[in-house]
């Protein structure tokens, strides 16, 4: 497996399996210092960690949170009751909020991601591409105050 190839399997398998860096080593066969410099190299921890905390993801458990009280309904035979509908309406207008909140959040990790290059290798090109991504997350953070 080429050097490339070999870092991209250890990424999938970092944050998609949720692999420990000692498994990983294992499988990959290459150390576990390799691996923990990698992790630290590339923000993985970082990027894993977005991941969790993601909105979208929020918003996704919230979605399927609406269907399994449509299908109690539906199972019990009866229509939704008029405090389940109420609950439905809070998680649409929260998803709709998460759903606002995350291009914020994508902009800034995006600012994040390229100030950490930026810091590690000190390329002015990578200084040039940072200044529109933390314009943008200026701008958009600094409307939440006025959010609820």
């Amino acid at each position: 497996m080429a050097n490339e190839e070999l870092l991209t399997h250890a990424k999938q398998l970092y944050m998609d399996q949720r692999l420990e860096p000692t498994q990983i080593a294992e499988q990959i066969g290459r150390s576990e210092a390799t691996v923990y410099r990698w992790i630290s190299k590339y923000a993985w921890e970082r990027e894993r960690l977005a991941d969790d905390l993601s909105f979208t993801k929020l918003g996704e458990r919230l979605a399927r949170h609406i269907h399994l009280i449509e299908q109690a309904a539906t199972a019990e035979n009866r229509s939704l009751s008029g405090m389940e509908l109420r609950l439905i309406n809070q998680i649409v207008a929260l998803v709709e909020k998460l759903s606002n909140k995350t291009m914020r959040y994508a902009h800034g990790l995006e600012a994040l991601s390229l100030l950490d290059r930026y810091l590690q290798t000190k390329d002015p090109d990578l200084c040039q591409k940072l200044k529109p991504h933390l314009a943008n997350f200026a701008r958009e953070f600094s409307s939440i105050d006025g959010e609820g």
